[in-house]
Parts: C-alpha cells; structure tokens; sequence
C-alpha cells in the first residue's frame, strides 16, 4: 500500500500480537518514508462491518465499564482541561459561535456537556456510540469541529476528508490525538488499543492541513486548533 497522505512508499515498522483481544491476533503496522504516518495495515485490511463491530464492542467495553479505568479518569480530567481552554478561546474571540459547533466522535458527549455548561451548545456525533441528544448523521458547515482522541480510530483519506470538509470558511478544527512517537517506541503501549489504526506525525498533520486549506494553528499542551480561511 502507498501512503494516502503524499503517496510515499510504505516500510515494514513493526507489530504487536493483541493474543486474541477483540478478535484480534498479529498486527501489522507500517510507516511511510516521506511523511512518517504509521497505519495498521492488519485494521485497515479489515472488512467494513468487522471494523465497524470492533469498535462498537471495544468502545462499548472502555466507557461503560471498569476496563482501562485509571486511563478513563485522565481523559476525563484532560477534557475538562480542553473545554476550559476551548471556552478561554472562545472569550478572546479566536473562535466563532455563528455556525453550530461540533464534537465529531464524542464517545459519551462529556466534551460537549461541558461546553454547554460554559453557555457553548456542541452537538455530538460518533459513529459507533450512541446516547441522548446524539445526531444520527451530520453535515456541515460548523465554526467547530471537535476531534479528540478520534483521528487513531479513522481508517483512510475518505474518512479524514469527510470530517474536515464539517469545518467551514472561518472556522476551526480542534483535534487531540496519539502521538504517533508512542507506537514507534513502545508497542506495547497501553495507547495502542486494537481500535487504534492511524498514527499521524507532525509531517503527515501539517501536509494534511494543508491539502484541506487549513493556513493557521495553534498549539496547546492537550489540544491543537487549525483554521480555515473566510
């Protein structure tokens, strides 16, 4: 397979045995010589409905039980962190509220439930989660497009292009994602779930934006924000 960022050839990177986790054996994962974007080839080789059932069942497990708990409870406390500095942003008007906002893959909507506590409704969309106040589909355009913790579980250039294509002229995509130094380090990485697919590099990301005409950023310790021009 070739790189669906900038064509690259895509190497041998490594492999992880999830020893039948999720249906799961081997795993194999391989990198792009340009960009650096690191892909599962194994998960994106996988058939539409099997991915779809991976996910639905995986996530299902992380938010309603007891599985990964310590990580659960710091991405909770990170997303009360970006929703203080999202509505921070907002006060200082480098986010606009004239088109609704989104969060795009919200698992259970805690994002979106704290914004609206800051008088920011966000809708809430996921793919695979469903709860009360969730959209069934979405469409654009929106000043804010939310992406945390999602881009690892998107499998392809369709996918990607779908959710930039929410964000419109003027607005913003804010996204928080695995950085993709953890897979090449440490396979064994507990951030390294059996869902988790694409793994962006700084490379891969700005040539991304790029091609999505994206022309500005800015960067936060738990969250970064890319702008479209008017």
């Amino acid at each position: 397979m070739n790189c669906w960022i900038c064509d690259g050839a895509m190497s041998p990177c490594f492999t992880k045995d999830f020893q039948g986790e999720w249906g799961l054996g081997e795993a194999v994962y391989v990198k792009c010589e340009f960009c650096g974007l690191v892909v599962s080839e194994t998960l994106y080789d996988m058939p539409d409905p099997v991915w779809a059932e991976l996910n639905r069942s995986l996530h299902t497990a992380l938010f309603s039980f007891d599985y990964l708990a310590k990580e659960r409870r710091a991405g909770l406390a990170r997303q009360r962190r970006q929703a203080a500095n999202i509505f921070d942003l907002f006060r200082k008007g480098a986010l606009s509220a004239d088109l609704p906002w989104l969060d795009y893959g919200c698992g259970t909507g805690y994002l979106a439930d704290l914004l609206l506590e800051y008088g920011l409704p966000t809708l809430k969309y996921d793919p695979y989660m469903q709860g009360e106040g969730f959209e069934a589909e979405v469409s654009g355009p929106h000043s804010l497009v939310l992406s945390t913790a999602v881009m690892e579980h998107i499998r392809g250039r369709e996918s990607f292009d779908e959710m930039a294509g929410l964000v419109g002229p003027g607005g913003a995509l804010g996204f928080q994602t695995y950085a993709f130094k953890i897979a090449l380090s440490n396979p064994e990485h507990i951030a390294l779930l059996p869902s988790h697919c694409t793994f962006l590099s700084e490379q891969a990301l700005d040539i991304l934006f790029a091609q999505w005409a994206f022309d500005r950023s800015a960067h936060f310790p738990i969250m970064t924000f890319w702008w479209r021009s008017l």
